[in-house]
């Protein structure tokens, strides 16, 4: 009589279910895990979502002061057709003048509140943005937004903000 091995790999059975739960358990973590990882961003604090030039039947720029946040200064670009640019350091005293010179301007001749675009270049930091918006927020400027691109970029010649030195 011949002998025979037992056949122990015809007897094993695999069982997924812990493999699957392990899974879920791995795809659940990596999805709260990139919720939490994501940065904070600070709120839009402008004139409606779908207003974000400050239309009122047309597009009207007239009331927006852009901020340029470069490495080493700010570029200020506002008025009608974006006329008005400036390159101003990061001082309290040059940014405070700045922006009530623009404020006012604003007031006076629209009778509304103006609406600060804050835009940070690669070259600027963190402590460079916190800096403008204690200095935002200390003028009492309501109508405020950091924002990455302009809805309107092709009319604003960005080849002026080399010209400041940007």
């Amino acid at each position: 009589m011949k002998r025979q091995r037992p056949d122990y790999l015809s007897k094993v059975q695999l069982d997924f279910t812990p493999f699957t739960a392990l899974a879920l358990v791995l795809f659940f973590a990596m999805l709260i895990l990139n919720t939490l990882a994501k940065p904070n961003q600070f709120p839009l604090n402008l004139p409606g979502i779908y207003n974000i030039g400050c239309y009122f039947g047309k597009p009207n720029h007239d009331r927006a002061i852009h901020l340029f946040l470069g490495g080493e200064k700010i570029g200020v670009v506002s008025g009608k057709e974006f006329e008005k640019k400036e390159a101003i350091d990061y001082e309290n005293e040059s940014l405070n003048r700045s922006l009530i010179y623009h404020k006012n301007r604003v007031v006076s001749q629209y009778d509304r509140e103006c609406v600060v675009y804050i835009i940070p270049l690669k070259n600027s930091n963190y402590g460079q943005l916190v800096h403008v918006l204690n200095t935002i927020i200390k003028n009492k400027i309501r109508l405020y937004g950091v924002i990455y691109w302009l809805p309107y970029g092709e009319k604003l010649n960005i080849g002026s903000l080399n010209e400041l030195g940007l």
